[in-house]
This record gives structure tokens, sequence and C-alpha cells, in this order.
């Protein structure tokens, strides 16, 4: 297994939230004009499959970085207070 660096992990949780947020606004914008549901369902199971992307992620740095606290949480899903 190829062990990414930490400017590596961040780029990739910097991406990850950045792809989210705009499927969340495609999705926004398909139900804004109406799209069918049979349509716009493969906008939320794109938002499914980065989701668990970013899980699956997250885990495997942990894995390679066990003694990041908790700040590496913040990598893939921000800082939970601004969130709110």
């Amino acid at each position: 297994m190829v062990k990414a660096n930490m400017q590596d992990w961040i780029a990739l949780g910097n991406q990850s939230k950045v792809v989210l947020t705009e499927l969340f606004k495609l999705l926004s914008l398909s139900n804004k004009v109406g799209l069918p549901k049979s349509i716009s369902k493969y906008i939320a199971t794109s938002t499914n499959a980065i989701s668990d992307f970013k899980m699956k992620a997250e885990n495997r740095m942990f894995e390679q970085y066990p003694e990041l606290d908790n700040t590496g949480l913040k990598i893939f899903y921000g800082d939970v207070k601004k969130n709110v």
C-alpha cells in the first residue's frame, strides 16, 4: 500500500468537500426546475458515493497516520461547528 503524505490527504479532503457541495447544489437546482426523480436520483446516488469515499478515505488516512488526533477529522468533514 502506498503511503500518501499529509498534503495529499488534505487535497483529497478539500476536493471531496467541494464535490459534495456542488452535488448538493445540482440536486437543489434539479428539484427547483422539476426534473423527475427518476433523473435526479443519479445525483443522489453520486452524493452517497462521495460520502462513502470520504468515510473510507478517512479510515485509510487514520490507518496510515494513527498519531492524528481529532483535528484530522476536519480534513474530510471540515469544522463541525461551522456546519451547524
